[in-house]
């Protein structure tokens, strides 16, 4: 209805807890109504972190996805299945069965791997979630470590789809290849899954990918869009004449990033949005109501810094990008006061009215901030 909400992580004071909380707007305009939405891997013997959360409104009901879940065994303890939270009536329940909790959900062939594209039960990491055209169905897409969170399972995992209303219902996009990491998904008008991640660990093949899903026929179109890797998210947006968008923090270059695709994915251009400093940390895409890409992102300083992304220092800020007749035109949301330390989790999105918000952390506080303009 036009109100911004938020889903983020939550540590309570003087606890090791991770929670996931659900903050949304009140008619007011000034006031939140803030409710736990969820503790991922409560029944674990050890805490859960939260590695990517996604949401989105389905048929109207906040859906958040996250890594949680029992234990899987003796040997594995922690939060371990791609979950689902939904609200309803007012309160906020977690599925009793999870969305994904096995590698072999996804079924693929890799026979020179002793299969274990299809083995483990380590699935859910860096969870993204897109919101089907009619706003009644979703796809999430999700890292499948299979088992666990070692050295190996990192240079094997795969990147996969879940489905509900919305097709492929089940799917590996990417195997064995070390990819999954800084997940974003979008679909397209036609609703068709346009995925983006890392890939960490395969020589020749690390670096930024896109994927686009075509039918069940053709399966997934596959391209890598930098050699050089990210170290925050991607963020990927699916304009309605087509045209597809991923953008990215470069580490190689320091810089904001943006892949564009006119072909459906068949082949892809990048720009540098912004190539003041080190600058694209973070970044959260979205088109607007005229097909105009909208990025906003964290410039950490003048310098290359080694503190960014680890670390945001006093010349953080948050900035906003948005092409006007083909001109990158750059805004600052927000500063911290002129103190830094701002743009950790950016999060984009534009209200029906064309109001912009910005939700990132204010990591001296360790503050949820949302930051407002008008279009």
């Amino acid at each position: 209805n036009g109100r911004p909400a938020v889903a983020y992580g939550y540590v309570p004071f003087g606890t090791t807890n991770r929670l996931v909380r659900y903050a949304v707007r009140n008619p007011d305009g000034t006031t939140w109504t803030i409710e736990d939405a969820a503790e991922p891997g409560a029944a674990a013997e050890i805490g859960g972190e939260l590695v990517g959360l996604g949401f989105g409104f389905v048929g109207g009901i906040p859906h958040i996805v996250y890594l949680g879940g029992p234990p899987a065994n003796a040997n594995i303890l922690y939060p371990n299945d791609l979950v689902l939270s939904t609200r309803n009536g007012g309160v906020w329940s977690e599925q009793s069965d999870p969305l994904v909790a096995e590698s072999g959900e996804a079924v693929a062939s890799c026979p020179g791997l002793q299969n274990l594209c299809n083995t483990g039960v380590v699935v859910g990491t860096h969870a993204a979630l897109a919101v089907s055209s009619d706003g009644n169905g979703y796809m999430v897409a999700y890292q499948d470590l299979h088992n666990g969170f070692g050295t190996d399972s990192f240079a094997k995992s795969d990147v996969e789809v879940f489905g509900s209303g919305v097709a492929p219902a089940a799917s590996v996009v990417d195997i064995t290849r070390g990819g999954g990491e800084f997940l974003g998904i979008a679909l397209t008008d036609d609703d068709r899954p346009v995925v983006a991640y890392n890939i960490i660990s395969v020589e020749d093949e690390a670096g930024v990918w896109a994927a686009v899903w075509r039918d069940a026929a053709e399966g997934w179109v596959l391209s890598k869009l930098s050699d050089d890797q990210t170290s925050a998210r991607t963020s990927v947006a699916a304009a309605s004449d087509g045209t597809l968008y991923v953008a990215f923090f470069d580490t190689g270059l320091q810089k904001l990033v943006l892949a564009t695709s006119t072909d459906d994915g068949d082949s892809w251009s990048t720009e540098q949005v912004e190539t003041s400093g080190s600058v694209g940390l973070h970044p959260s895409l979205v088109v607007d109501d005229q097909d105009r890409p909208v990025i906003a992102y964290t410039y950490c300083g003048r310098f290359s810094a080694d503190g960014c992304p680890g670390n945001l220092g006093n010349d953080s800020e948050v900035r906003l990008a948005r092409r006007i007749a083909g001109e990158w035109e750059i805004s600052l949301v927000d500063d911290g006061v002129g103190r830094g330390f701002v743009g950790l989790f950016n999060s984009l999105a534009i209200a029906p009215d064309g109001t912009i918000y910005v939700a990132f952390q204010d990591a001296r506080e360790n503050d949820l901030i949302v930051a407002e303009a008008q279009p």
